[in-house]
């Protein structure tokens, strides 16, 4: 089995959404796939009521870990102390990958041991003129990149322990960076510190999102300013660009990525860059709903 950490900083539109799939990952179906769920509340407020009742009703396998701190850090360092399976499933709080995903990363994983999985992933390109890198959000926002990924985003991430260790490890000062910084950096300081990121495009209907469920229930300003991800906030990417270049210094960055699906335990190989790999993704989000009345 494995453990699974949802971070979450308490966002109100959120909060069934954090209880339907604490829920689902409990129930008789992935009972032998979770084993236990750490909440990280990333917020320097007190645990509310319903994520007490949560931890309460199912306290021999859910942890809540009040941070006390917004820090992204929280969810790689705080959380060692409470997982004990090699393998641990990073989600977002928007996210939910469902039984079939979960395998298929799992499988992956299996002969893959060096390498985190996951199906959203980043590329940037190094110019050798001014010797630095470009982030670049092409899996974003549509555009080609012949580049390969050289980091794969939190949102839905398959590590193992050992990689929360080698993040913890890492010299105080960049810890202190990813509390300073606005581009959120965390991932790609973990990006720069497992450099080997494998991009697994799961089976199609196994991963939903907040996002693609609840994008229908609001006008399109209403919904940027309340659900939209932080990827369409002004000055996004050169903040981004900036946290890679200062963080990379540290480092001899190697990346070695690779991209696969699970219709087979191996994968079939997939255009590394962008393109394909990316609109496959697209069409295998799954939308149910039912579950719009959560939104």
């Amino acid at each position: 089995g494995l453990s699974v950490v949802i971070t979450t900083t308490g966002a109100e539109l959120r909060t069934n959404w954090v209880a339907l799939v604490i829920r689902t990952y409990f129930s008789d179906e992935y009972r032998f796939l979770v084993r236990k769920i750490v909440l990280v509340w990333n917020s320097r407020h007190a645990i509310p009521e319903e994520v007490a009742a949560l931890e309460f009703e199912y306290s021999a396998r859910l942890r809540v870990v009040a941070t006390g701190t917004a820090s992204l850090n929280n969810r790689w360092i705080h959380t060692l102390p409470h997982i004990t399976t090699d393998l641990v499933l990073n989600l977002d709080d928007d996210m939910m990958l469902l039984r079939p995903g979960i395998e298929c990363l799992m499988a992956t994983a299996l002969s893959h041991p060096e390498a985190v999985l996951g199906p959203f992933a980043r590329s940037a390109a190094y110019d050798t003129t001014t010797r630095s890198y470009n982030y670049s959000f092409d899996e974003l926002l549509g555009e080609l990149d012949a580049a390969g990924y050289f980091m794969l985003l939190p949102r839905v991430l398959m590590l193992r322990r050992v990689h929360l260790e080698q993040y913890a490890s890492l010299p105080a000062e960049l810890h202190g960076y990813i509390d300073d910084e606005p581009a959120h950096s965390d991932d790609i300081l973990m990006g720069l510190a497992v450099p080997q990121a494998y991009r697994v495009i799961p089976p199609r209907g196994s991963l939903l999102d907040f996002d693609t469920v609840c994008r229908g229930q609001f006008k399109r300003g209403e919904y940027l300013g309340k659900v939209g991800g932080l990827g369409l906030t002004p000055g996004r990417g050169s903040a981004r660009t900036a946290a890679l270049n200062n963080l990379s210094a540290h480092f001899t960055p190697v990346f070695h990525s690779q991209a696969g699906t699970c219709q087979a335990e191996t994968g079939q190989p997939i255009k590394v860059g962008r393109g394909e790999a990316t609109v496959l993704l697209a069409q295998m989000q799954g939308r149910m709903q039912a579950l719009e009345a959560l939104c």
